[in-house]
């Protein structure tokens, strides 16, 4: 359960970083898949100005942690997404709708790639899901458009579609595409150091000292975790290992700089 709890945080985390534009969102012409007239991009202006200290809040708040965070921060651009809605012509509503539909959720932002829920479909396999996928189509089209739903209800219903989706396409799956899927969500590892500025990593509170000490442990890390990667030659549980290891070995010189309560927290942590 945790680490399916970690998956679903990442594909989370890749809907929300796909579905708003790279950068400030103040300093785009085209937001949420829309294209803004000048004058729209002021009055977005001041309605990302207006969530700003909401958003500072929670980027501040140590006392959070990294998927409570990731919840309000979406929660804030959902907010900023339904003002947005407001000023927007049938057009460039219709043209969010399709910007939206097409990205929703990571692994299905594209039904007709080959690899979806990290495995990888034969061409007519691809044509199943592709039928599981538009079957579900108008549930997914209720919850988009259901005023009444809040943001967390809307997320918690469209996790239930997909994981229905998922459940439907395990049925078509092979032995050996059932373990590339398991292997493919059960690395509880990741994810813990998605945001290697973040001050809190294996379930520990890091000082800005120890942050920046992480994150030198982190980048000499980073050609061994490329090189296994792009190492096409490894399955999905090989690689799931070789990165277990990698970022075990970070964990051990993490600790090296860690006070004895430090090591208690992290001892502590859920998930551990």
């Amino acid at each position: 359960m945790k680490s399916r709890r970690f998956v679903s945080l990442f594909w989370g985390a890749v809907a929300l970083a796909v579905m708003l534009p790279a950068g400030p969102l103040h300093a785009q012409s085209k937001v949420f898949g829309v294209t803004l007239t000048p004058a729209q991009q002021e009055q977005f202006k001041a309605i990302n100005a207006a969530a700003e200290p909401a958003k500072k809040a929670v980027r501040e708040n140590a006392a959070l942690a990294p998927s409570e965070k990731q919840a309000q921060m979406k929660a804030i651009y959902d907010g900023i997404k339904e003002k947005l809605k407001a000023i927007l012509t049938p057009d460039q509503l219709k043209e969010m709708e399709a910007a939206t539909a097409a990205q929703r959720p990571g692994t299905l932002r594209n039904p007709t790639n080959a690899k979806v829920f990290g495995v990888t479909l034969t061409p007519a396999q691809q044509e199943q899901f592709k039928a599981f996928n538009a079957a579900a189509e108008p549930a997914k089209r209720a919850v988009r458009e259901n005023t009444a739903l809040t943001p967390a209800e809307k997320q918690a219903q469209m996790k239930t579609i997909y994981d229905g989706i998922k459940e439907k396409l395990k049925t078509i799956l092979t032995p050996d595409q059932l373990k590339e899927m398991e292997a493919a969500t059960a690395a509880p590892w990741a994810g813990t150091l998605r945001n290697p500025t973040h001050n809190k990593v294996f379930g520990v509170t890091l000082t800005p000292v120890q942050q920046e000490q992480f994150k030198a442990f982190n980048a000499a890390a980073e050609p061994a975790k490329k090189a296994v990667r792009e190492n096409a030659a490894l399955s999905p549980s090989e690689k799931q290992a070789q990165m277990k290891a990698i970022y075990d070995g970070i964990k051990e010189k993490l600790k090296a700089i860690l006070t004895p309560d430090q090591l208690k927290e992290m001892d502590s942590a859920p998930g551990k």
